[in-house]
């Protein structure tokens, strides 16, 4: 799939690996955007306010482009543009393990599946398969982390060691885990990740992008269309013109 070629280095990824890193981009931005969960269209009404640009800019994806929305069956376009990158999600966890999980999977938004032709469901394999769990992005102002749900322990560099070596509990907090973000709702003290400059992470809601240290929570709820603070949000991470102010949300109506 040719939005698996790092084409600003002219390296193409020959075996899977699970931490995914990418150079700097000395031709144009980058950007990371929270859970899309099928609002595609609310995607591209972004990437037109920030005037992205395919020939140099990269967009970066935390992972759960599947279910819920109404336009889960666009995801296959978006894995194969060469400017976009996807972590896994837990939501194309599900889609991979879906002989397993079929009921937890349509309870929690899977039904497009039963509208893809039973001939075409293969196509979406090849490209999930690929999905790295993690991608590490030089920047200008550093380098950036994104995992989906959390990572294990407050070392980055550990995580992905683990992560690399299957780590099996590595993997389930890297999709699926919200213990974090909900300590840290509470009030619970937050810690630095060492060994990366920034995190970024989606899976769990929160109403306003939100940082604890060096972690980045931009998952707004884009797909919760009849809460009043959903939104789908895109932050540049490189040239860094980050503040939580200057966050780019698409405002849904019911």
């Amino acid at each position: 799939m040719a939005s698996f070629l790092n084409w600003f280095t002219g390296n193409t990824k020959k075996h899977y690996d699970p931490v995914q890193q990418f150079g700097l981009n000395k031709k144009g931005r980058d950007f990371v955007v929270g859970d899309v969960h099928g609002m595609f269209t609310a995607l591209k009404d972004l990437l037109v306010e920030v005037s992205f640009d395919e020939k140099v800019d990269r967009l970066f994806s935390l992972g759960d482009l599947i279910d819920r929305g109404s336009e889960s069956e666009q995801a296959i376009e978006w894995w194969s543009k060469p400017w976009f990158y996807a972590i896994l999600g837990n939501h194309e966890d599900m889609l991979q393990r879906r002989e397993e999980m079929h009921a937890v999977w349509h309870a929690n938004g899977g039904q497009w599946w039963m509208r893809i032709q039973k001939d075409d469901r293969h196509a979406y394999d090849e490209p999930v398969s690929q999905l790295p769990i993690v991608i590490e992005i030089e920047t200008a102002s550093g380098s950036v982390g994104l995992v989906h749900a959390d990572l294990l322990g407050n070392d980055w560099k550990i995580f992905c060691d683990k992560i690399r070596a299957k780590d099996a509990q590595a993997r389930k907090v890297a999709l699926w885990s919200r213990i974090r973000i909900d300590g840290l709702k509470r009030g619970e003290k937050a810690f630095k990740i060492d060994n990366i400059d920034q995190v970024y992470i989606g899976h769990s809601v929160v109403e306003e992008c939100s940082a604890f240290e060096n972690l980045n929570f931009i998952d707004t709820g884009a797909c919760y269309l009849k809460t009043e603070s959903a939104k789908l949000s895109l932050v540049q991470i490189h040239p860094y013109v980050q503040s939580f102010k200057k966050f780019t949300s698409a405002q849904f109506g019911e």
